[in-house]
């Protein structure tokens, strides 16, 4: 072996990269050959463009995630059970409703819960017999629950209740589960209205079930209500439930007044059931006797001459209203003894406040050149002669409506601008140029309550 290679071998190897392949370079086009790119400009919404597609989406979301449709607006009559008492039937919603065509809803509102309450012989039982009557003849199917084992039947046929099983479901339930189930099993069969008599009766089955010496618990009732008047307003609107009847049944529950134990001298009553009923119920009315009416008459067992009551004067009020805007108003009807609601006692009353009966001293009435001695001899003419009664009644509705229409709300006035209006009412307004008032803004009073005798 040489020397040179020796060294060779003792010089450490040298590391040779991996040669890469070159690329080839793409050729550039120039500029002028390239193709011009089309800049498109994406539309931009206006605000309710994009809301409307917003609610587009959401209606459309909501309806395949729950099924629920949006609910439409409905500016016409509200669908109800008439009361069978003008009177009444004004008081809930006797405004003309928005479309024009109809009062808003003058009787007892469908699919709602409706409270009629007060003290005892207020005339709660008839004026909810009277509703079932109304719907009777109208060919409606109606459902009355007896919780408290004391409905006359003979009182009720005479207001006018028939007792034909394809006309009326009567039962008396024995516990609340029981009397809830029965109101199911009604709203699936398509029934028009359901009467509950009364709260106070529909015992829940624990305390039915109870032992007498063993107390139970404190509010069963309240909880009971506050539990299930949720799910009775959701089937009164659940489509399965309106199969039957389209428009929805209207539910009456009567309730009484108790004591109020501990409370203020301004509310010494209150209602049975808790603050449940109160919530979820649509239309409370409270009804309270306000005067007896009297007549002579022979005592059959003694001969004496003495006075009996043969009637009532109700005075009927709203407490709530989410019908039509008339919370606190009051009308007086009269309840007669045996026969229920005088229509034309109670239209008499009425009439003869807003002057289209004149009443005159010695007890005299006239109407069209007619006088007649004695409210007794003119409800017996009304009673002969329909189509004067009904023209009456339409006059009385018609003021009673314009006058409705005619009031406007209290203004939020300042300090200064009462001052100024009372001065002007005192002397005029030209007695005072500082202060320019508009006509249109003195309020008109509303009347005074009709006269109960």
């Amino acid at each position: 072996m040489s020397p040179a290679a020796t060294d060779d071998s003792k010089k450490p190897a040298v590391k040779t990269e991996a040669v890469k392949p070159e690329v080839k370079a793409e050729a550039v086009k120039p500029k002028a050959a390239a193709k011009k790119k089309t800049t498109t400009t994406k539309k931009v919404d206006t605000p309710a463009e994009a809301r409307r597609k917003n609610a587009e989406i959401a209606r459309k979301v909501i309806k395949d995630k729950t099924k629920q449709t949006a609910i439409k607006p409905s500016y016409s009559t509200y669908p109800h059970i008439p009361s069978g008492s003008f009177a009444i039937n004004d008081l809930i919603g006797g405004s003309m409703a928005l479309d024009g065509k109809g009062q808003v809803c003058p009787g007892y509102p469908r699919r709602r819960l409706t409270e009629i309450f007060g003290p005892e012989s207020s005339g709660k039982t008839t004026v909810a017999l009277h509703a079932v009557v109304e719907v009777q003849q109208a060919g409606g199917l109606a459902m009355f629950l007896d919780f408290e084992h004391a409905l006359d039947h003979a009182y009720a046929k005479k207001i006018g209740v028939s007792f034909d099983e394809d006309k009326l479901l009567l039962y008396a339930p024995d516990t609340f589960e029981e009397g809830l189930q029965i109101i199911n099993i009604g709203l699936q069969a398509g029934v028009d209205l359901i009467v509950v008599d009364s709260v106070p009766s529909m015992v829940p089955k624990e305390d039915m079930e109870g032992k007498i010496d063993k107390e139970g618990r404190f509010g069963n009732l309240a909880r009971a209500l506050a539990k299930n008047l949720p799910k009775l307003v959701s089937w009164l609107n659940q489509d399965r439930y309106l199969a039957r009847n389209k428009q929805g049944a209207a539910i009456i529950f009567l309730n009484q007044q108790r004591a109020n134990i501990g409370g203020s001298k301004n509310n010494p009553t209150k209602t049975t059931g808790g603050y449940a009923m109160k919530f979820y119920t649509s239309l409370r009315l409270q009804f309270t006797g306000v005067s007896k009416e009297y007549v002579k008459r022979k005592n059959r067992l003694s001969g004496v001459m003495v006075s009996v009551p043969y009637g009532t004067n109700t005075r009927a009020k709203v407490v709530k209203n989410k019908i039509d805007a008339k919370q606190g108003a009051t009308h007086t009807i009269f309840i007669r003894f045996g026969t229920g609601i005088d229509e034309v006692y109670s239209l008499i009353i009425a009439a003869c406040h807003w002057g289209v009966i004149k009443k005159g001293g010695g007890g005299q009435y006239q109407y069209g050149g007619t006088t007649f001695k004695g409210r007794d001899k003119l409800r017996k003419f009304l009673l002969e002669n329909p189509k004067v009664f009904k023209e009456i009644r339409k006059v009385l509705l018609s003021l009673v409506q314009g006058e409705a229409e005619d009031l406007e709300p209290e203004e939020d006035l300042t300090e200064e601008e009462i001052l100024a209006r009372s001065f002007d009412e005192e002397f005029g307004e030209e007695a005072g140029s500082e202060v320019e008032l508009d006509d249109s803004e003195v309020e008109l009073d509303s009347p005074d309550e009709p006269d109960d005798g």
